[in-house]
């Protein structure tokens, strides 16, 4: 292993030389924020009406293919046209949110507003823009996403302001007793007002 070389030249056998492992660290971590910003972006979300059901309880007992079927079920029933991929609706900060405390509505889109009630809510989400992420992984994975989203809308000069979304691709299915899950992230956001 090569030594430390100091300022008169000399090197010290005892001292590894640092230097080409700090610059392979630096490089490292320069990717990792170019890739984070490749990965977020912020988009503009047009306005939308979704029809939800609250569920509380741990998150990898939501009965997801339930909550849709049964949504879907309502909105056809009253005529609300259902359409796309369901979503899920966050109460609580991705940091204070656990598996224990999990609360969220699970909602479908509706070209057609309808009055919920009965443990049905109606959701009308104007337009905005939004933090978004492509997301894939398991509930294990979300702490990392989101301190990516996050720390990216405070580089880029936004604050969060709504309520947190998740679109998913599909609707998610348990693999090996957790469920794996295709979705986008999403975060509203305002730009921080400048001084």
């Amino acid at each position: 292993m090569a030594g430390r070389r100091f300022k008169d030249g000399t090197i010290s056998s005892r001292w590894p030389d640092l230097t080409p492992t700090i610059r392979n660290f630096n490089i490292s971590l320069d990717t990792y924020t170019e890739e984070v910003e490749k990965m977020v972006k912020i988009k503009k979300r047009g306005s939308l009406d979704y029809i939800s059901k609250e569920y509380q309880g741990p998150i990898e007992e939501l009965p997801f293919k339930e909550y849709i079927k049964d949504l879907k079920k309502w909105a056809r029933k009253r005529k609300a046209k259902p359409y796309g991929k369901p979503a899920a609706f966050y109460y609580k900060e991705f940091d204070k949110a656990s598996n224990e405390n999990f609360r969220a509505d699970i909602g479908i889109p509706i070209k057609e507003r309808k009055k919920g009630g009965e443990g049905y809510k109606l959701k009308f989400l104007p337009p905005i823009k939004v933090a978004a992420k492509k997301f894939k992984g398991t509930p294990a994975d979300y702490q990392e996403a989101y301190e990516e989203i996050y720390d990216y809308i405070e580089k880029k000069g936004y604050k969060p302001v709504g309520q947190r979304m998740e679109k998913f691709k599909k609707v998610p299915e348990k693999k090996e007793g957790t469920f794996n899950i295709q979705s986008e992230l999403q975060v509203p956001v305002e730009e921080t007002a400048k001084k």
